[in-house]
């Protein structure tokens, strides 16, 4: 929940003479069935919906890689991962350096 202060701020800023002026202004040009328009533009002839137009959408991305600029952003879980595994690998090599004994294989069927 927001401080008081937060909420007087609030207020304060959405009673201003501009800011009120702007919903009058958005709520006349609703009523006139314009829409909401920029304040202070000139009307403009009567506008059509727009067509609505099928537009290819972007494959989903790849697994371990994040919406970014770069394709090579790991995504949280894929830096997770491979902390896990630097780890074990590790934990592994350093088990193997120190001499302790690994477990029996079994054989190949």
């Amino acid at each position: 929940m927001p401080e008081a202060a937060e909420v007087h701020s609030y207020l304060l800023g959405e009673s201003t003479a501009r800011r009120l002026a702007t919903y009058r202004h958005l709520a006349q040009a609703v009523l006139d069935g314009r829409g909401p328009d920029v304040p202070g533009a000139v009307p403009g002839p009567p506008q059509r919906a727009p067509e609505t137009v099928r537009v290819a959408q972007a494959p989903p991305p790849r697994i371990g890689i994040a919406q970014g600029r770069s394709n090579f952003q790991l995504s949280s879980r894929a830096i997770v991962g491979l902390c896990i595994a630097l780890i074990v690998l590790l934990v592994m090599f350093w088990l193997m350096r120190s001499g302790a004994p690994l477990p029996p294989q079994t054989p190949a069927r």
